[in-house]
């Protein structure tokens, strides 16, 4: 399996294994990523989803092989305005550590400062060690990013979509509609973007 993580984050494959998470949608779920660890599997999580989404269609055209592309609350934001975008890369332009907390908050992590020290905690577990801070290319790459090719790699390889109802990220209606075509989604009603149940 090929992994690609997502927004100011790294190696945080582990959150969608079974049983990393007491509230994980993965924990009781035939979709977690312990299923998907073949050669020719890709997996992504939110900016991480358009990478893995890149290398399937490269690999597809190239004429290589892909078995299936588990594309994880996928960061799609062409419902979104160009002064939209423009104000998230001028929020972090500013102030790219306090625009990290944010969007990681929003994102269902708890940001948890004691004077010098910030701690990152998700369903209880301190998620410290997967957090790192993004670049301004990145951030840009994940606003403008379009799926371009969606048909061509559903016409060779299995497209798994897995979405959480309750995202503030990404708009999960928006993402299904755009996907459901072409590929098979799960939407989990009362989870978040990392597929965490809400209180």
């Amino acid at each position: 399996m090929t992994y690609f993580s997502g927004f100011c984050l790294q190696g945080e494959s582990e959150f969608f294994k079974s049983g990393f998470f007491t509230k994980s949608f993965f924990s009781n779920s035939p979709f977690c990523i312990d299923n998907f660890q073949g050669d020719f599997d890709i997996v992504g999580f939110s900016k991480g989803a358009n990478e893995a989404f890149s290398l399937a269609l490269s690999k597809i055209q190239k004429g290589e092989r892909v078995t299936n592309l588990v594309l994880i609350s996928p960061a799609l934001f062409s419902a979104k305005d160009s002064k939209f975008k423009a104000m998230q890369l001028a929020l972090f332009k500013k102030d790219a550590f306090k625009y990290m907390d944010s969007f990681l908050g929003r994102a269902g992590i708890k940001v948890q400062k004691d004077m010098n020290v910030t701690n990152y905690m998700l369903d209880d577990v301190d998620v410290s060690r997967y957090i790192k801070l993004g670049s301004t290319k990145e951030l840009e790459s994940l606003l403008n990013y379009s799926y371009e090719g969606l048909k061509d790699i559903a016409s060779k390889a299995r497209i798994y979509i897995i979405l959480g109802g309750k995202d503030s990220i990404i708009e999960s209606s928006f993402v299904c509609e755009f996907f459901k075509k072409h590929a098979s989604v799960i939407y989990a009603k009362s989870y978040n973007h990392f597929l965490i149940k809400g209180e």
